[in-house]
């Protein structure tokens, strides 16, 4: 029988700089990974992706999810023009995200950031994008090529 699930350490959404790390605000907490719910997880899984390629595209994952919130609402920018004042620290990481997000497309070219948003921010599986095996094969080897050239940008 195949696995569905996995457990996972991963960052603790609730976790608060305010206060010291310890066991009631914890910086990692343990969760359950659907292997089917993320293109990169079922990836790697497989073995097709290493540790580094996973991690360049959780990175990237994260930027786009910035970035995409930051064109739903434009808060952080009004309070910049308006009042004259800094931004709060979640409209910083969405304009870093974006400057990232651009670093990355000027590096990918348009075919393989296209690529890496569809696979890695948005989800796809790449079965989901191309019909043929020979098509599938090409954009898992791009794919592996890409993250590489992510995880070397941002070592």
């Amino acid at each position: 029988m195949k696995r569905k699930t996995l457990t996972a350490v991963v960052d603790n959404p609730a976790f608060s700089t305010s206060q010291p790390a310890g066991e009631l605000n914890p910086r990692f907490v343990t969760a359950v990974v659907s292997l089917r719910e993320s293109s990169i997880v079922s990836l790697a899984t497989h073995g097709v992706l290493d540790a580094d390629q996973v991690a360049a595209a959780w990175r990237f994952r994260r930027a786009w999810e910035a970035v995409r919130s930051m064109r739903m609402s434009s808060a952080g920018f009004d309070e910049w023009v308006d009042a004259g004042c800094r931004p709060s620290a979640f409209a910083e990481r969405q304009m870093m995200a974006a400057t990232e997000l651009r670093v990355c497309r000027r590096l990918l070219g348009a075919h393989g950031y296209e690529l890496v948003c569809r696979v890695c921010g948005e989800g796809f599986h790449i079965r989901d994008i191309y019909a043929t095996r020979r098509e599938r094969d090409t954009a898992v080897d791009l794919l592996r090529i890409h993250l590489n050239e992510l995880a070397r940008l941002w070592r």
